[in-house]
């Protein structure tokens, strides 16, 4: 596992026990083209849940993201990503170690100093955690301010599942299948102002 483009380009990340299923080179380049179509990466903030390594977010750091927020609960996961922030050495990474629940209901405190809405959102929860949680966590992200108009929110998932049902406030942009997985990216439309 490597970062595949950017300030870091090649740099060798560590990956977390086997509990964990990083996303591969492959699928992050895939998702990083298509994104770079949608984000100036400079001026974009991002939320990466269940995040494992880092390897997702460390790869937006690495192209030049403002800030990127690492969230896992794992703590071996969380020292693989502590050292993987290490290897990539770029300003503007923070890691959380709290379930994702907990942190999305915990808004604006002080440990994650989050008081504006995120560009863009990755979530790659356990595949058999997703049907259960994604509803609730899509909810959070608007109702508790984490997401605005516009921001980006892409979904990893078992390419065996049904495409994601986005609810109402989410426009779907893309779903592709990789291999085992799936990428499912929507972009946030609150106020409808996106229709197409």
């Amino acid at each position: 596992m490597r970062i595949v483009s950017g300030s870091a380009r090649g740099r060798r990340l560590f990956s977390p026990p086997s509990s964990t299923r990083p996303t591969t080179d492959r699928v992050r380049e895939a998702l990083f083209n298509s994104l770079d179509t949608l984000l100036e990466w400079d001026t974009t903030t991002v939320l990466d849940l269940y995040a494992g390594s880092g390897a997702v977010g460390l790869e937006a750091a690495s192209r030049g993201a403002k800030a990127v927020t690492l969230v896992e609960k794992n703590g071996a996961a969380v020292a693989s990503a502590e050292r993987n922030k290490a290897v990539v050495d770029v300003p503007g990474v923070t890691i959380v170690r709290r379930s994702v629940q907990a942190f999305l209901a915990a808004h604006g405190n002080a440990e994650t100093d989050a008081f504006t809405p995120y560009d863009l959102v990755f979530a790659d929860p356990p595949y058999t955690q997703v049907e259960e949680d994604w509803p609730g966590i899509l909810e959070s992200l608007i109702d508790n301010g984490w997401v605005a108009d516009g921001s980006v929110i892409v979904l990893e998932r078992s390419s065996r599942d049904a495409p994601t049902q986005w609810p109402e406030y989410y426009r779907e942009y893309r779903s592709k299948k990789y291999g085992e997985t799936r990428i499912d990216i929507a972009i946030v439309d609150n106020t409808g102002s996106l229709a197409a």
